[in-house]
């Protein structure tokens, strides 16, 4: 048996787009940071010949508009294997290993990294890995998830804003349908460079317990720290630039969720919360 997996090399991935379509907020993969991992899973004895491995295209639309962007802190990249460029034509097939075979060993595991090559037409994508095999002397074929993908172009209205821990969803609509006014204001503050930008609480508020009722957009100083480093320190105090007027209504990141993520379930979870709420008041 084998089993092809397409996943993000960061799950989640360090930035979400969102833009409106008919109406629809539609959340996809940023170009930035744009990896994937296609992992081949060969269960059985023999080997695994895969003589077909391509980008089908399922939908395209040339994408004029705004767009959201929701950054959260990223690691370190390892370097690309593969940069493919979709088709724009929905239905059609872009070829990934370039006429090669791949080939897994038995009881193998194989990996390909897969991004966007930098001459990808800009648009919203939506496209699936397909595969066509041969194992035990049989044909084999699947296919992968749906996978959405906002390429931008130079002309495109982007907003960029950070998030502390994770990325939120809800009141997306609320900014992309923002007022002329209300989208330049804010555009501007992202625009300078002694603060970053926050949608919902800032690293500093997480530390410090801050719970909104309200969706705000929060302005972090931020200081100079060598060449493409920008500094804060856990005593900077943010301030709030703009309120989306709308309830939250999905849970905010906390430290006690960092400390699940660390730890599990297991109380130690709340031994984090104690310090680093007792180091953010000092």
């Amino acid at each position: 048996m084998i089993v092809v997996d397409v996943v993000h090399e960061l799950d989640p991935p360090p930035v979400f787009s969102y833009t409106l379509a008919h109406s629809t907020v539609i959340k996809a993969y940023a170009q930035a940071g744009f990896r994937l991992n296609l992992i081949a899973t060969n269960r059985a004895k023999s080997d695994c010949l895969i003589h077909s491995l391509s980008l089908a295209t399922i939908e395209y639309a040339n994408h004029l508009g705004r767009i959201v962007e929701l950054e959260r802190p990223k690691g370190f990249f390892e370097p690309i294997k593969v940069a493919v460029s979709p088709s724009i034509q929905p239905g059609s097939e872009v070829d990934v290993l370039g006429g090669k075979v791949w080939q897994i060993g038995g009881r193998a595991v194989e990996l390909i990294q897969v991004t966007l090559a930098r001459a990808t037409v800009s648009g919203l994508y939506t496209f699936q890995f397909r595969v066509k095999a041969h194992l035990d002397g049989r044909a084999v074929s699947m296919s992968s998830a749906a996978l959405t993908v906002l390429v931008p172009s130079q002309e495109e209205d982007v907003l960029r804003l950070k998030v502390a821990g994770r990325h939120y969803d809800s009141p997306i609509e609320a900014l992309l349908k923002s007022s002329t006014e209300d989208w330049d204001k804010l555009q501007g503050y992202t625009a300078r460079l002694d603060e970053f930008i926050y949608l919902g609480p800032t690293p500093v508020d997480v530390v410090r317990g801050a719970t909104d009722e309200q969706w705000l957009v929060r302005s972090l100083p931020v200081t100079h720290d060598g060449p493409g480093r920008k500094i804060y320190s856990s005593d900077t105090q943010s301030r709030v630039v703009h309120s989306l007027g709308i309830p939250v209504e999905e849970e905010l990141f906390s430290v006690a969720e960092a400390g699940r993520r660390i730890f599990g379930k297991t109380g130690r979870e709340e031994l984090l919360v104690r310090q680093v709420r007792r180091k953010g008041n000092k």
